[in-house]
């Protein structure tokens, strides 16, 4: 009767092991291709002259962008397409105007038909070795990003005073 039940204990465990899983790896839910199906942008465009501040708010959406980013399992990554982002300007809630950008009008150029490297450093994404804040699953990639384009001079770009620009941009993927 004791042999038995250890048998029967033995069975069990066994069974219990070979039906369990691994949890998939971020890297095993990373590698493949991406869609980029949703995209918004939140930002402040501040521009200072004189001890004045001229305050404006930007919102972006989406546009009809076709970006896909395919990452492989040797480390390399591929963009292809655009980012086209539709973006309103507010002063004080007032829309002032709107305007259509693409990737390359945000400085986000080197995102179309580029290649780099990839891998997690724990639990970081780095692409090309920046740091990216990021949520994964096995079909949703999403992807935070502030690019860094910060203070330039007014004389730079023809005006007096400075200007600041602060921008958060949310890059949601789809896998294909």
């Amino acid at each position: 009767m004791e042999h038995a039940k250890f048998l029967l204990l033995a069975i069990l465990v066994l069974l219990g092991t070979s039906c369990s899983q691994d949890e998939p790896t971020n890297e095993d839910l990373l590698i493949g291709q991406w869609a980029l199906t949703e995209a918004t942008l939140n930002g402040t465009v501040t521009f200072t002259d004189d001890d004045i501040d001229f305050v404006m708010t930007q919102i972006g959406q989406n546009n009809n962008s076709d970006h896909t980013i395919e990452f492989m399992e040797s480390g390399i990554y591929e963009e292809d397409g655009a980012i086209n982002l539709s973006i309103d300007y507010f002063q004080e809630g007032q829309l002032l105007f709107s305007e259509d950008f693409n990737s390359a009008d945000l400085g986000m150029d080197q995102m179309s038909n580029s290649t780099g490297d990839w891998e997690f450093d724990g639990d970081i994404l780095l692409l090309d070795r920046e740091a990216l804040e990021y949520e994964l699953s096995e079909s949703r990639l999403v992807i935070d990003f502030s690019p860094a384009l910060g203070e330039l001079p007014g004389d730079e770009i023809g005006l007096g005073g400075e200007l600041n620009i602060d921008m958060d941009i949310q890059l949601v993927y789809t896998k294909k």
